[in-house]
C-alpha cells in the first residue's frame, strides 16, 4: 500500500484502520520494499494494522543464496533482477544459483560498507521488506499495530 501526499488537517485527519468488526482478519502482506509506504502524508492516523512479512516463506538455501546478494543501481538495467554479490575488490557474482563458497570464501563479501554507504547498491526487496515506511511526512500517528515476521531491515 502506497499513500503519496495524502492529506489531512488538523480538523479532519486521515484515518488507515481495518473497517469494524474486521479488525482480528485485517491483515496487509508484501514481499516488496514497503508494506505500507506513507511519503509527503500529513495528518494521518494508522490505527489498529496487522503488517505481517514473509519470512516465514524464505527458506534457508533461499537465504544463504541471497545473503550477501545486492540489486545494481547504476546502470538502467532493471534493478530487481540483477542480483550480485561484492567482495572487497568490488567484483560481480553473477552466477548466484550455481555458487557454493565456504565460509573462508563468504567472509570477503562481507565487507560491502564502502559500496554500500555510495548509495549504487541496495539489498533485493525480497529479503529487505519494511513493514510501515514513512518519510518527508507530517503529524502522522502510528498506534496499536502489529507488525512482524518482516525480512532484513523490518
Amino acid at each position: 500500500l502506497n499513500l503519496r501526499f495524502v492529506k489531512g488537517t488538523p480538523d479532519a485527519r486521515i484515518t488507515i484502520k481495518p473497517a469494524p468488526g474486521m479488525e482480528a482478519t485485517t491483515v496487509l502482506r508484501g514481499d516488496g520494499q514497503n508494506i505500507l509506504r506513507l511519503h509527503g502524508c500529513e495528518y494521518v492516523d494508522i490505527l489498529g494494522l496487522n503488517v505481517y512479512g514473509e519470512v516465514e516463506k524464505i527458506s534457508i538455501n533461499t537465504a544463504k543464496k541471497l545473503q550477501f546478494a545486492y540489486r545494481d543501481l547504476r546502470d538502467g538495467e532493471d534493478p530487481t533482477v540483477t542480483l550480485f554479490r561484492i567482495d572487497k575488490s568490488y567484483k560481480k557474482y553473477t552466477d548466484i544459483e550455481n555458487l557454493n563458497l565456504s565460509e573462508e570464501e563468504l567472509a570477503p563479501l562481507k565487507d560491502i560498507e564502502p559500496v554500500f554507504k555510495s548509495g549504487e547498491i541496495a539489498r533485493p526487496s525480497y529479503t529487505d521488506t519494511r513493514g510501515i515506511y514513512i518519510s518527508h511526512s507530517y503529524k502522522i500517528t502510528v498506534q496499536n499495530c502489529e507488525v512482524h515476521h518482516m525480512p532484513g531491515g523490518g
